[in-house]
């Protein structure tokens, strides 16, 4: 029994590890972030050997059985603590969930909610700080107006408030991943 040595892998590679145990996906992540391994103190993995180095996975690989490795004694160059291969698997890369809630009272003052989930690699990945959103309002002659161009968000939602007038509208919220 040992581990794999992170040198020389990639997206292939994380991939099949991941394939090797029913999922799609995989990305490689800090070993040191499982919570049965602490930094600074004598880890769980740093006992265990490196049996493996320069693993090389073609791209439709299906676990470690079907990708090629220098075993750990042949290689020219050392690993250390902290690279042991170590990946997040998940079915979908990245999966996003957005909802839309309109309340109006009775004044005709609404307020509109954009719900936004995410995950990456099965982790949740940040909505407030990755994501960005607009609002908008269509009414039923078929216009368009913009309702937030830089909605708040807090606790999980984007959301405006503004006078509605035309009860028969269709409300849209757009969210995209910031940079992307």
């Amino acid at each position: 029994m040992g581990v794999l040595c992170n040198a020389g892998a990639g997206r292939n590679e994380a991939n099949a590890m991941c394939r090797h145990f029913g999922f799609q996906y995989g990305m490689f992540i800090d070993p040191f972030s499982f919570k049965a391994v602490k930094k600074n103190k004598e880890s769980l993995i740093s006992d265990i050997p490196f049996v493996a180095t320069d693993v090389s996975c073609p791209e439709d690989a299906t676990g470690p059985t079907t990708c090629e490795w220098v075993d750990y004694v042949d290689s020219k160059v050392p690993c250390v603590d902290g690279q042991q291969v170590a990946v997040r698997c998940a079915d979908e890369p990245f999966k996003v969930v957005t909802r839309l809630s309109v309340t109006v009272n009775a004044k005709g003052k609404g307020k509109m909610m954009c719900y936004v989930g995410a995950e990456l690699y099965g982790q949740e990945y940040n909505a407030k700080k990755n994501f960005k959103a607009i609002m908008m309002q269509r009414s039923s002659d078929g216009q368009y107006a913009m309702i937030s161009e830089d909605p708040k968000y807090k606790k999980g939602v984007f959301f405006a408030k503004e006078s509605v007038k035309d009860m028969d509208q269709c409300f849209v919220c757009l969210t995209w991943v910031e940079n992307s």
